[in-house]
């Protein structure tokens, strides 16, 4: 994991929309899944949508600054501590379920992917249950041209929507994408940001947060669902929950991982 380069991104969390967030109707879809279910949750990073949770919540995030940054705050309820997710500092089959947004798309596959999945089979107890709002990529690669084209006559009026269409077509074989890369792409796609805000109705604002990609160390992760499941389904039982109506929500689907 390229540590730095996430801690570089948490400062500009709060700014970000739906799907770089997790949308309302995401969380509480997690929440029901989640309701009958017993024992600890183990959140994978500190996301404040889910830390809201009324569950008992053990978080685990590897930057401290999303922890001072990011995280709401302990509570008799809920705390936060450090740690890496493919080494866990939390007992075997010491939770009754996992959830996490995105957790699976900021860790390298499948290598690091796999370290995940293997962590959270060892941390869940007998009959436990994950839940993880996860990004996945269409089987067949969108042509970066037709989404520029969407994006300059109107048929993408999301620009979090178009940045995250652009880092899943610029994946490699395993699934990864360089932030730098979709910065590069987009700066020779739209070289006029005056003529973009013209065409978009895009702030001057909301079109320099690519701007956080130049040069950056960052990757991401895209698998498509059958990338997914071949790092899971070896040990979990797993199936997919389409939520929600927010821009690109179709590439947002829940993934339930089930003993």
């Amino acid at each position: 994991m390229a540590l730095s380069a996430w801690e570089a991104y948490v400062g500009r969390w709060t700014g970000q929309v739906p799907p770089l967030r997790p949308h309302a109707d995401s969380v509480e879809a997690t929440a029901r899944i989640l309701q009958a279910q017993p024992g600890n949750t183990l959140l994978l990073g500190v996301t404040p949508e889910l830390a809201g949770l009324d569950r008992q919540i053990i978080a685990v995030d590897w930057a401290k600054s999303a922890l001072s940054d990011i995280w709401p705050g302990d509570t008799p309820k809920r705390h936060a501590m450090l740690g890496d997710w493919r080494a866990l500092p939390i007992a075997s089959r010491s939770v009754g379920s996992v959830m996490g947004d995105g957790s699976l798309n900021v860790v390298r596959w499948p290598n690091d992917a796999r370290a995940v999945i293997d962590e959270i089979d060892r941390v869940l107890a007998d009959e436990g249950i994950a839940v993880m709002r996860t990004f996945v990529a269409c089987e067949d690669r969108e042509a970066v041209d037709a989404i520029c084209d969407d994006v300059q006559n109107g048929r993408e009026p999301s620009f979090a929507a178009a940045k995250w269409r652009l880092a899943m077509a610029l994946t490699d074989v395993e699934g990864n994408s360089a932030a730098a890369d979709v910065y590069d792409v987009f700066e020779s796609a739209f070289p006029d940001r005056l003529d973009l805000t013209r065409a978009t109705g895009w702030s001057a604002a909301t079109i320099a947060e690519i701007d956080a990609y130049r040069a950056s160390a960052l990757h991401m992760a895209f698998p498509t669902r059958a990338m997914f499941e071949t790092i899971a389904a070896p040990k979990f039982g797993l199936r997919w929950i389409d939520v929600g109506t927010y821009p690109l929500a179709a590439r947002c689907p829940l993934v339930v991982l089930t003993r």
